[in-house]
């Protein structure tokens, strides 16, 4: 299997007290995976969302008006598709989601055991 280009696409709306902590937890190092991209979505915020995102080194795309969370996720989907994704992961702004579960999420579909895979916060782990 090739390695592959894997962009994790963050929707954010006025998340500015999470944002930093969100980016930085996303693996940078996966078996099978070529470069890890973060793309970040800022939805219209009013706070400084977007500074810290490009800080963190995240490449941002902007509303200038807040859309809602469906326009963020076509944005950012687009837009990962236009950077050259071959695989797209879709995670919250403001921590619901481990960044650092990533690398197991995308396992199956490097391994060619699944084309497609999500998760759900709200499963029991024990």
């Amino acid at each position: 299997m090739p390695d592959r280009n894997l962009i994790v696409v963050i929707p954010a709306y006025d998340e500015e007290q999470t944002i930093t902590s969100v980016i930085e937890r996303i693996p940078t190092e996966i078996r099978g995976i070529r470069s890890v991209r973060t793309v970040v979505v800022d939805d219209g915020s009013m706070d400084k969302t977007r500074e810290l995102a490009e800080q963190a080194g995240a490449t941002v795309l902007s509303h200038e008006r807040n859309y809602g969370v469906g326009k963020a996720y076509q944005t950012g989907l687009n837009g990962a598709l236009g950077f050259g994704a071959d695989i797209i992961v879709n995670i919250d702004a403001d921590g619901q989601f481990d960044p650092e579960e990533i690398k197991d999420l995308v396992a199956p579909i490097v391994e060619g055991t699944a084309e497609f895979v999500t998760a759900s916060r709200f499963i029991d782990k024990t």
